[in-house]
């Protein structure tokens, strides 16, 4: 379904406003001229964060738990949108009015088919947890479920990837409080964390592979410049975002603007394209530098901010 989208594009609510702002900024500073989906693409890569550096950080200093709530809870919401504009961007050439409210009516069916479709998903796996007292089993139940919850979506054309986030938040909450043992939910969290480092080593051992073939010695202007772009949206989508939340301290808009780092989803996406996509090349190296800049300048900074700022 994503192919009937050409010509298509998503618009983007709440936070991931950011991608839409980057796209105007990056065409414009970036690299004048170049193709309006190059810019959509990288736009929709730079939506996506990884919080778990950021929670570690949170958790380390005894920071208010609900600021690593809003934290957690937004990379969720991002980076299941941000994969659904990633494929959107990837087949959309031109942007005209009656293209922009076509797409986004796809876009709101994509997301909300996929949260019903996970929703089902988890809610009839917490069921059939509920009567099992096996780690093993359960661990098993909740392998099924992500790939089954996605497998579904996509048949139905829905995002799969929101249909996974949210029978995952289902099943670790109510399937949690109804059929988990304290010892199925250790064992869970422990064999899921597993998976995920595995999967990001195995990522960025590709990413490695990829940018030893790439010379950056033309680069680096496009690349500073994408860098001091996405680290302005990201503050303006941010601050923009929290205007109607008054409970939430100013302190605490410059951490959770600083602390959206950059990783492996953002590589990941980005190595499924096709080596004859127009401006990959430029693109994989813009994703990396952001990445490898948000890991070491922004990451290793955050605690001297959170301190600076003395949020408690």
């Amino acid at each position: 379904m994503l192919r009937s989208w050409r010509r298509r594009s998503p618009a983007e609510p709440g936070k991931d406003s950011a991608p839409g702002f980057l796209r105007v900024l990056l065409r414009c500073f970036i690299r004048p001229g170049s193709p309006l989906q190059t810019s959509m693409v990288l736009g929709a890569l730079m939506a996506a964060t990884d919080p778990v550096s950021v929670l570690s950080i949170f958790k380390s200093m005894g920071l208010n738990q609900r600021l690593s709530i809003i934290v957690e809870g937004e990379s969720l919401a991002n980076d299941g949108v941000a994969v659904v504009l990633f494929k959107i961007a990837l087949v959309t050439a031109v942007l005209t009015w009656s293209s922009v409210l076509g797409g986004s009516f796809e876009f709101l069916k994509v997301i909300l088919g996929g949260m019903a479709v996970g929703a089902a998903c988890g809610y009839a796996a917490s069921k059939v947890t509920a009567g099992i007292d096996n780690y093993l089993v359960e661990i098993g139940l909740s392998i099924v479920l992500f790939y089954g919850a996605f497998e579904i979506a996509e048949l139905f054309h829905f995002s799969g990837v929101i249909a996974v986030v949210l029978a995952g938040l289902i099943l670790g909450t109510y399937g949690r409080r109804i059929g988990m043992s304290p010892l199925t939910h250790e064992k869970m969290d422990s064999f899921w964390e597993t998976i995920a480092f595995i999967a990001n080593a195995l990522i960025f051992l590709m990413v490695g592979l990829e940018v030893a073939n790439i010379s950056f010695t033309d680069k680096w202007v496009p690349i500073s410049n994408s860098i001091l772009i996405v680290l302005a949206a990201r503050l303006i989508a941010v601050y923009a975002a929290l205007v109607p939340c008054r409970d939430v301290p100013a302190a605490w808009k410059p951490i959770i603007a600083w602390g959206g780092l950059k990783g492996s989803l953002s590589i990941a996406l980005l190595l499924g394209v096709t080596p004859d996509f127009e401006g990959r090349e430029l693109l994989l190296a813009m994703t990396f530098s952001n990445v490898v800049f948000s890991l070491l300048v922004q990451g290793t900074t955050l605690k001297k901010l959170v301190s600076k700022l003395r949020v408690v």
